[in-house]
């Protein structure tokens, strides 16, 4: 994949978009067929980079009484796959995710000895 070089894994991100999986069917003239598209919906969060996956879009083949159904791909989609919390994790498009300067994040703690952002021991008092 070409995107898995881009952003290590345990990165903290922020990303505008999530990656969902949309199931409809689709016409053509008088016929039709079950379509599987990848689409943006809207989503602001911030979390960590778990993983790298590959999505494919495409339509179901039904083969009839005696023939197999099947899953025909048309294109993949690399996504990002991002940790919110212990228990959801959501699928990002590589163009929606920003990476967060974690240098300028501040510490829950009134002082730390781990970067300059956090405030002085003299300004806690």
């Amino acid at each position: 994949m070409a995107i898995r070089d881009k952003i290590p894994m345990g990165t903290l991100v922020a990303f505008k978009n999530v990656a969902i999986v949309r199931k409809g069917w689709e016409t053509k003239g008088l016929a039709g067929k079950e379509m599987r598209r990848i689409v943006r919906r809207e989503e602001h969060d911030s979390g960590i980079v778990c993983g790298v996956r590959s999505l494919q879009e495409g339509h179901v083949v039904y083969g009839g009484p005696n023939e197999a159904t099947y899953f025909e791909a048309e294109a993949h989609v690399d996504v990002y796959l991002v940790a919110i919390s212990y228990k959801q994790v959501v699928r990002v498009f590589p163009e929606d995710i920003r990476v967060v300067d974690t240098e300028h994040i501040v510490c829950s703690e009134a002082t730390c000895e781990h970067c300059d952002c956090c405030p002085a021991e003299e300004d806690a008092q």
